[in-house]
């Protein structure tokens, strides 16, 4: 269970460091957009009006970047370690 933490018109967790934001925007409807300056999402539409939606979509979306980085990581160690 992930706690967030309500600031506002933002609600707010971290995770092992990875401190994740889900906000409005004035001047973009009631729109639920993503931050995460650890995994360097500056502004992520999560293109739902519905909070609890946006909350599940933000970790997901964070999961998926995380995994891609990993992936990568994975495939620059594999080639460096040919080269070693």
């Amino acid at each position: 269970m992930i706690d967030w933490e309500k600031r506002g018109r933002c609600h707010e967790t971290t995770i092992n460091g990875t401190t994740i934001k889900v906000h409005m925007y004035i001047g973009c409807g009631y729109s639920w957009f993503l931050s995460c300056p650890e995994l360097k999402i500056d502004i992520y539409d999560l293109k739902t009006t519905d909070l609890d939606i946006a909350l599940k979509n933000s970790l997901k979306y964070c999961a998926r970047i995380m995994e891609d980085k990993i992936y990568r990581y994975e495939e620059t160690l594999k080639l460096l370690k040919e080269v070693v």
